[in-house]
């Protein structure tokens, strides 16, 4: 699904279809992550359907796809930022992005809410061990590629990440970026900040 909204979304160009499906079918996290049922290879649908209605400018459908990704994972929320300024940056009025950010959040809260109702202990736990656990050695970002070597500095890797992210942010303002390429750019150096 995700490599035919690519191809759609790029006005049906074969090379970006056979591309991203080799990339995908290539990875041999893919079927680790499909054996184990993991909700993470979710992202990149959703991810491509985002980009893709962003470039598109149907800015209401994008938002929402926002909302569901920042549900799904959540440091996905620090493409809400990003979202924000590239949106303000094409149309240099604050009203829009405020308003549509808003409405990912409050997507995001409905996805959550039947969860709040039905199992609130589990919902506590998961945010719980989310803010207490340590940098994964498997993860391809640079905490995770620094806690191999044994170090642990979870407060000293989280500014460093939120530094690195305010970063960002203040070049996606500054350099005026507006570019689709660079807002996945961007998104790629949070991810791998985080």
């Amino acid at each position: 699904v995700s490599c035919v909204i690519l191809f759609y979304g790029t006005n049906r160009n074969k090379t970006v279809f056979y591309i991203s499906f080799i990339l995908l079918f290539s990875n041999p996290y893919t079927f680790f992550m499909v054996k184990y049922a993991w909700i993470d290879l979710l992202a990149f649908p959703f991810f491509a359907l985002y980009f893709w209605l962003f470039k598109e400018k149907r800015y209401l459908f994008s938002y929402f796809i926002l909302g569901l990704l920042m549900a799904l994972k959540l440091y996905f929320i620090f493409l809400l930022p990003i979202s924000i300024l590239y949106l303000y940056n094409i149309n240099n009025k604050i009203r829009q992005p405020i308003l549509l950010g808003s409405f990912s959040i409050l997507i995001s809260i409905l996805c959550f809410l039947p969860y709040l109702f039905t199992n609130t202990d589990a919902l506590v736990y998961t945010i719980t061990y989310f803010l207490n656990s340590l940098p994964r050695i498997d993860s391809l970002s640079i905490t995770g590629y620094i806690s191999q070597f044994g170090i642990k500095f979870n407060t000293i890797g989280s500014i460093l990440s939120l530094l690195i992210i305010a970063i960002i942010l203040f070049r996606i303002w500054k350099n005026n970026r507006i570019s689709i390429l660079f807002q996945i750019q961007d998104l790629s150096l949070v991810l791998f900040a985080l």
